[in-house]
């Protein structure tokens, strides 16, 4: 029953999946005929499902950032990405990483932010905003750092969860372990 469940899981997250695509593709088509605040209100709409979703592209969130800029309403822009934006890409790593470690969710979670005021700094530096320029590119630096410095401590956190994973197959005395095993954990 069990697995049912989770077929009809994934099967709701690829329909959401393809319906986010389909709107992206349709906002797209707004922007091209310059009707950019219609495309801001469909991929306002395509951020809310995909933040329901795990495997969504970070690449699909942050398109709405020059739609912003484009339509004249850079003064909105921040507090959308504050308010809206980054919340949704956080749940989107939440569920795209459960599987590991909250170093790991946090990890990405700081590097899909980083993404965001890096579409940011583009949008303040085609307004002309210095003092925008240089905060967001600060901010896109910190959140790059932070992702760097927490990957770091999920993989050896993961490598200790998968070590402690082996004691229990193969017992405590690693010689009898096998080769493939022992060269993953103890090789120079």
């Amino acid at each position: 029953m069990g697995e049912i469940s989770l077929v009809n899981q994934d099967f709701k997250a690829l329909e959401l999946f393809m319906d986010a695509q389909q709107s992206i593709k349709h906002a797209s088509g707004l922007a091209r005929l310059n009707d950019f605040n219609a495309a801001i209100l469909v991929m306002q709409g395509v951020v809310t499902e995909l933040s329901k979703t795990s495997g969504s592209s970070i690449q699909h969130f942050v398109k709405v950032v020059p739609y912003f800029q484009k339509a004249g309403r850079y003064s909105e822009l921040q507090e959308y990405c504050t308010d809206s934006l980054i919340p949704a890409v956080r749940n989107a790593a939440k569920l795209s990483f459960s599987h590991t470690n909250q170093a790991i969710i946090d990890a990405f979670s700081s590097l899909y932010t980083s993404k965001i005021y890096e579409k940011l700094q583009l949008a303040a530096t085609r307004e002309k905003c210095k003092a925008d320029m240089s905060l967001f590119d600060a901010l896109r630096n910190k959140f790059l750092n932070e992702y760097q410095r927490l990957l770091i401590i999920g993989e050896k956190l993961q490598l200790l969860e998968e070590y402690k994973q082996a004691i229990d197959l193969f017992g405590s005395d690693r010689s009898k372990w096998p080769d493939i095993i022992q060269e993953k954990f103890f090789a120079n």
